[in-house]
């Protein structure tokens, strides 16, 4: 996982900062931007393989972004993080490509190990 690059989106900063410096910590290339529009921007400069996103942005739905990152031909792992949850909101996440849907708190282990999964997965297909 030490080659793989992670998107974290989510405007609450404390979480997001937490969670790049856990996954840098880890070897892990981690960024964090906090909302939409600054993810878009960041993904039209660089590749991440995983985008870990919040459903509830200031500026768009986590699941628009997520729409308007497949639309412009990105390729990401997105695993959605939220503590918005619904039975909805994740079914319609998972039908259009989102790979993990997870509520907020997650403890970083736990999201390291999804991650972690999601590659397994994500390899497997690829094969």
């Amino acid at each position: 996982m030490i080659s793989r690059s992670i998107l974290i989106v989510d405007d609450e900063k404390d979480l997001m900062s937490t969670l790049v410096r856990r996954l840098t910590k880890r070897g892990i290339r981690a960024e964090g931007v906090s909302n939409g529009r600054a993810a878009i921007s960041w993904l039209s400069e660089k590749r991440a393989d995983v985008v870990v996103l919040d459903i509830i942005l200031p500026d768009m739905k986590g699941l628009d972004l997520m729409m308007a990152i497949k639309e412009a031909g990105h390729d990401p792992i997105i695993i959605i993080l939220t503590g918005h949850a619904s039975v909805d909101l994740a079914k319609n996440a998972l039908e259009n490509g989102a790979s993990e849907y997870i509520r907020k708190p997650c403890p970083a282990e736990e999201l390291l190990g999804r991650i972690a999964h999601s590659f397994r997965r994500n390899d497997n297909q690829t094969v």
